[in-house]
């Protein structure tokens, strides 16, 4: 079971796992990809910039 936390629009979301696991969801092409496997960590790498959601979906990963 997964739990969203962001809705990135266009049908895409980070959501977490019950183990704290942070995922994106994109629904075209239909994909899930784990981001990282500890929310604190994410959290603290998106609050450092260490982490950008525009880097990762231009392919830059970052």
């Amino acid at each position: 079971m997964v739990y969203q936390i962001k809705d990135l629009e266009d049908g895409n979301y980070i959501a977490i796992d019950k183990k704290g696991q942070v995922f994106v969801l994109i629904h075209d092409p239909f994909k899930i990809e784990l981001i990282n496997k500890s929310i604190k960590i994410f959290v603290d790498d998106v609050n450092e910039g260490r982490f950008n959601f525009e880097k990762y979906f231009s392919g830059q990963h970052g």
